[in-house]
């Protein structure tokens, strides 16, 4: 196994690639080896830090602009002027240590570009439990705050000739990868694993088809599920959670 653990150092080892080997060896009947490979793939979940969701906040002026009383230009160049000066002021994380520093110290969550299409602060989420976090935080209108007092400095009301720049954060909700809904199945897959009525009614029928590692082959059986279509699969999860008496597993898919 050091040569695994030479190539996942180097990145060059995926979960994927091991799920293909554990088929491999089971088509050869290399009992005692894939055993090894399972037993690799379950440490490398604890050594590979993976990111789950990449998260794009937005930054936009909102109502209640107030110009300085010296101030006589129009709204609609005022607010290109804001953009203007907004975007020059900030050309990555480091222009705003405030909200960076907020951003970091909520766990698990890596600070990664600024964007300027619209002014985008873009980090990424290594665990689902910081992605929710991070909605938390935006929910309880903390983001808000950080970004107004990052951003809104009294350079930028000199510069524009402003006296007050409401600004509006949102969180984008487009950009959450396959990682994130990876693990969520995992997640889901280790409980069926572990129940003993989903074994007692499919372990015979989920090894036939996927092979005899009950853990490998619910997760197939669920990624199987998700190319069907997301409506698709989380009805058919659903219909089993309430079948089996595990209602909560729907939760775990709820990407916000």
């Amino acid at each position: 196994m050091d040569v695994f653990l030479q190539l996942e150092e180097q990145g060059d080892l995926t979960e994927s690639n091991l799920n293909l080997l554990l088929d491999i060896l089971h088509i050869m009947k290399r009992k005692p080896l894939k055993n090894k490979v399972v037993d690799f793939l379950e440490t490398h979940h604890q050594r590979t830090p993976r990111q789950f969701a990449e998260v794009a906040i937005t930054v936009e002026i909102g109502d209640g602009l107030k110009l300085q009383a010296t101030n006589t230009m129009s709204k609609e160049k005022a607010l290109a002027m804001i953009s203007y000066f907004m975007q020059s002021n900030v050309k990555s994380w480091n222009d705003v240590p405030q909200a960076r520093s907020y951003i970091e110290q909520l766990g698990g969550i890596t600070c990664e570009r600024v964007q300027h299409a619209c002014l985008q602060f873009i980090v990424k989420c290594s665990t689902s439990v910081a992605w929710k976090k991070l909605q938390s935080e935006f929910e309880e209108g903390k983001l808000q705050a950080v970004f107004q007092t990052a951003l809104i400095t009294d350079k930028l009301l000199e510069q524009t000739g402003m006296s007050e720049i409401p600004i509006v954060v949102t969180l984008s909700k487009e950009n959450i990868s396959v990682e994130l809904v990876s693990h969520a199945l995992r997640e889901i897959g280790d409980k069926l694993a572990a129940d003993d009525e989903f074994l007692s009614r499919y372990s015979h029928s989920m090894q036939s088809s996927y092979g005899p590692d009950i853990r490998t082959a619910t997760y197939k059986m669920l990624s199987d599920w998700m190319k069907l279509g997301k409506e698709t699969a989380y009805r058919k999860i659903s219909e089993l959670s309430e079948e089996i008496g595990l209602p909560s597993l729907l939760k775990k898919l709820d990407l916000g």
